[in-house]
């Protein structure tokens, strides 16, 4: 915490990529190297594809909508997909209103458009919390389709 100022320091990074590039998997690791009794600040790892899948779950149980047995379905719903980034921006802005302690929250998904990254570098300057961005990349586009396709 800066002397100039009694609130926390807290970062935003955003993890942005194709599909299937590593970026879950980047910053899950990140938490299990390091154990939170050890962190000095609290991390938070808003997942929208989690969020998404969750959303289109609650809605199949609800609806006569069926999903696979892992629960993941082959239509693309547009409304769970915009409603998905709603939840993640709130609860970014949840975090960094409420944050006591120094915090660092990972925002993880494609980050595909200027538009989607602008939202939270915009988010993020409104609360005076700190922005970055990790672009992942494979070394060619082919391997990222092909592990794409082991995902599904």
């Amino acid at each position: 915490m800066s002397s100039k100022t009694s609130r926390p320091v807290c970062l935003v990074v955003l993890t942005c990529g194709l599909p299937a590039v590593g970026k879950t998997t980047l910053v899950s690791n990140l938490f299990h190297h390091l154990p939170a009794s050890e962190m000095p600040f609290h991390v938070h790892h808003i997942e929208l594809d989690s969020i998404y899948l969750d959303l289109i779950q609650s809605r199949a149980t609800t609806s006569s909508s069926s999903c696979g047995d892992d629960g993941h379905t082959d239509e693309f719903n547009i409304n769970a997909w915009k409603e998905s980034r709603r939840i993640a921006v709130s609860k970014v802005e949840d975090i960094l209103r409420s944050k006591e302690k120094a915090t660092v929250v990972f925002v993880d998904d494609n980050m595909f458009y200027r538009s989607m990254r602008l939202q939270y570098a915009r988010l993020s300057a409104s609360f005076s919390a700190a922005f970055a961005q990790i672009h992942i990349t494979l070394p060619d586009q082919d391997t990222a389709i092909q592990a794409a396709a082991i995902r599904k």
